[in-house]
């Protein structure tokens, strides 16, 4: 009988045998994520699956460029992350979860100049989250565009703010808006943080739901630092 919940595996292949290592929690990207899609009819998306990050690195290696778990074909971004995280791993062998705890020194010490291609930067991008980027700013409690303007009102010196996106979030796909201010103007530029994939644009309108907005995948980024960098360098927000 057919499995509704991943309905596009292909049941007559045997399962590739990294679904069935044991996950090494060794090292704080050892383990790479998959997101799996979003089931229209519960209206909930499928659950992420989990696999050691060397392992799936090998696999695309020997031209198997597919989801273990759907067998759906990888597209180029999600190739790209595996190999994020194969460079991350080969960079950083023996960095552990303590080393990277303090996440707002990482954040610190990565503003210090967020353009270079030094170690801060290249720390800061392998491991600060979303959630800690948005935790270090104190945009947390910024969902409306109002909070966003009393926000600029209160910090009249910066002209950037994450804001929650009036798009519905679901369990892994966390919809916001990078509001920007510049000469009293007020800009806002719409992005989707999907876990298991990465951070990619995204078009759509206010109060929309996941099956109402497109992805520009050819604006995607692999964590949000390389999306706050490339605004900077391209004048849209000030970083500081």
């Amino acid at each position: 009988m057919s499995n509704h919940y991943f309905s596009n595996i292909d049941e007559r292949k045997e399962p590739d045998s990294i679904t069935l290592e044991e996950l090494d929690h060794s090292h704080p990207r050892s383990i790479i994520t998959l997101y799996n899609g979003f089931n229209y009819f519960t209206k909930i998306d499928h659950e992420i699956s989990s696999f050691n990050a060397k392992s799936l690195y090998e696999m695309i290696l020997h031209d198997k460029k597919f989801n273990p778990m759907t067998r759906k074909p990888f597209d180029e971004n999600q190739i790209n992350r595996i190999r994020w995280y194969k460079q991350c791993l080969e960079l950083y062998p023996s960095i552990t979860h303590e080393d990277i705890a303090d996440y707002k020194q990482l954040i610190q010490n990565w503003l210090l100049n967020p353009w270079d291609s030094g170690d801060h930067t290249s720390k800061a991008k392998y491991f600060v989250t979303y959630d800690q980027i948005i935790n270090f700013f104190g945009f947390k409690e910024i969902d409306t565009r109002e909070k966003a303007e009393e926000y600029f009102i209160r910090n009249p010196d910066k002209n950037w703010v994450i804001r929650k996106s009036s798009v519905k979030d679901t369990k892994y796909n966390q919809f916001f808006v990078i509001m920007t201010k510049n000469n009293g103007i007020s800009c806002n530029y719409l992005y989707v943080h999907r876990q298991g994939y990465g951070v990619c644009a995204v078009k759509g309108d206010r109060n929309a739901t996941i099956s109402e907005v497109e992805l520009k995948k050819d604006q995607y980024y692999t964590n949000i630092i390389d999306l706050l960098i490339w605004l900077s360098k391209n004048k849209v927000i000030t970083l500081s």
